[in-house]
């Protein structure tokens, strides 16, 4: 968990995750131990619901126009609408967890999403607040050449062209203007914007959020002994 160092928190940069390798499809089954297997998440089945559709909303982030079924002057706005949807679905697992926590019975702490010492955790969480409160939401395209894991091989790997989303690169002003920004120590605060600056230029910002419902989805695994 993150402790709060002076009152400031712990990150551990080396929890990033390694994005050299993308999924190649978009699903909260990468969390299950194996193919075709139970997902332990859900024995938390709101928190679990909350993540999936978080995930389902990144994939329509990422997706062709087609996918999206508007008007082609409406794409990006509707673009937009889904990413706002996946990173609120992705905060709302906070409240989901606690809700699921007493339904079954378990009496340990409720977990947030800023306990963990995962720096991804961090700046999705505060990219949340970011888009909520502070932007208008504008993304834009690029193209980029990317390797894709396979769910049901996960030992093939192939290398396809993808079309990204990204927001105009996050400046410090913004992140001291938001709400606990004065939690991080300068350090962190500079490497974590560094480090999403350079990932969604990489992979494109529904797989960042993607990676983060997946890493948070692990934690409570562990955290509450779930597999």
């Amino acid at each position: 968990m993150a402790k709060k160092v002076g009152k400031r928190f712990d990150l551990n940069f080396s929890l990033l995750p390694d994005l050299r390798v993308a999924p190649l499809c978009m699903t909260i089954d990468w969390l299950s131990p194996g193919y075709g297997a139970k997902n332990p998440l859900t024995e938390l089945p709101e928190t679990y619901d909350r993540a999936d559709a978080a995930v389902k909303f990144c994939w329509f982030v990422g997706g062709p126009a087609e996918r999206l079924c508007c008007k082609e002057d409406d794409t990006m706005t509707t673009r937009q609408a889904f990413l706002r949807a996946a990173l609120s679905e992705f905060a709302s697992m906070e409240e989901a967890l606690k809700r699921d926590l007493v339904s079954i019975g378990i009496k340990d702490r409720c977990m947030k999403i800023t306990d963990s010492r995962n720096p991804l955790l961090h700046i999705v969480k505060q990219l949340r607040n970011l888009e909520i409160h502070l932007r208008s939401g504008a993304i834009s395209s690029q193209r980029q050449r990317a390797l894709l894991q396979n769910l049901k091989k996960p030992e093939s790997v192939s290398e396809q062209n993808l079309t990204i989303w990204v927001m105009d690169d996050l400046t410090t002003e913004q992140f001291d203007n938001l709400r606990g920004a004065h939690l991080y120590r300068e350090n962190d605060r500079n490497e974590l914007i560094s480090w999403f600056n350079q990932a969604q230029k990489a992979w494109g910002l529904d797989e960042i959020v993607f990676r983060a419902v997946l890493s948070f989805g692990q934690e409570l695994i562990e955290r509450y002994s779930l597999a």
